[in-house]
């Protein structure tokens, strides 16, 4: 019988830490401003309602905490929507968690983009 080429890993690696962007306030204004027009006329998206609010919520404070992991997946037709919609998803979440009194940490950006061909 022959050996492996390479040994299964037996231990978890650590989460990779990406520093917060900054990003400045006129960039984040002209993306506000240019954001529902351009999904709303090349997505054809409409509003967006979140439902279960609660237990999306705790789901990402835990994840963010380090107590579990938090995986959200969608499928996307183009190239580079992915990170864009993720991001404005999880700016929008926070400052919607916040209206509706529950406080999620910062580090925001530790999220994985997997592309499958």
């Amino acid at each position: 019988m022959r050996k492996p080429f390479k040994l299964p890993v037996i231990e978890a690696l650590p989460d990779v830490k990406v520093p917060e962007p900054r990003i400045s306030k006129l960039t984040l204004f002209i993306l506000k401003f240019l954001a529902r027009p351009y999904l709303s006329t090349f997505f054809g998206s409409a509003k967006v309602t979140l439902l279960d609010d609660d237990v999306l919520f705790d789901a990402f404070k835990r994840a963010l905490a380090g107590e579990s992991r938090c995986i959200i997946a969608f499928r996307h037709a183009n190239g580079a929507e992915p990170q864009l919609l993720t991001w404005f998803f999880l700016y929008k979440l926070k400052s919607y968690a916040a209206k509706k009194g529950y406080v999620l940490p910062d580090g925001l950006t530790q999220f994985l983009f997997t592309a499958m061909k």
